[in-house]
């Protein structure tokens, strides 16, 4: 949430990179990477559903207040809590890779007038890559709303209030 606001209130591209591992059955899983470019024109985290706001929240209760997210954690009101993270080296670096990619792409311009791809997602159990164009949402308060864009510093920092 922190870095779609950031992305859009001082016009600095800002280059997403996600990596999920979903188990299939119990002795396989698939695994996707996903790199997303926050810049004027494309989607925003928020808009592409690649954040949940109610699990972004419960994050930042889990850092600022841990007694308040304990509560609701034993109160079965924490989405996910205690399921498994891995990560798998070769997968992140490549991961990585595509995300350096896309910023050699913005830099040099070497993939033509279309510039940076909005969002890529490498499904590695698949062995396909997917790019998804995903147009912002017209009522997204970050992407899509006028007033935030390249508006710099402002009290509270990005409009945010903690």
């Amino acid at each position: 949430m922190f870095l779609n606001r950031f992305a859009r209130f001082y016009g600095i591209p800002v280059i997403d990179v996600g990596l999920a591992m979903q188990r299939r059955d119990d002795q396989s899983f698939d695994l996707f990477a996903r790199v997303s470019t926050l810049v004027v024109g494309h989607a925003c985290l928020l808009c592409g559903g690649f954040i949940d706001p109610r699990r972004a929240r419960e994050e930042t209760l889990r850092r600022t207040d841990p007694n308040a997210y304990q509560k609701l954690k034993e109160e079965a009101y924490v989405l996910g809590e205690g399921d498994p993270s891995p990560a798998v080296v070769t997968f992140t670096t490549e991961a990585a890779s595509m995300a350096v990619n896309e910023w050699l792409t913005g830099i040099t311009g070497f993939a033509g007038p279309s510039g940076m791809l909005p969002t890529r997602i490498r499904r590695f159990h698949a062995r396909d890559e997917r790019v998804l164009g995903l147009p912002p949402k017209p009522d997204c308060p970050c992407c899509e709303n006028p007033s935030t864009l390249g508006r710099g510093d402002v009290t509270p920092f990005i409009d945010m209030v903690s």
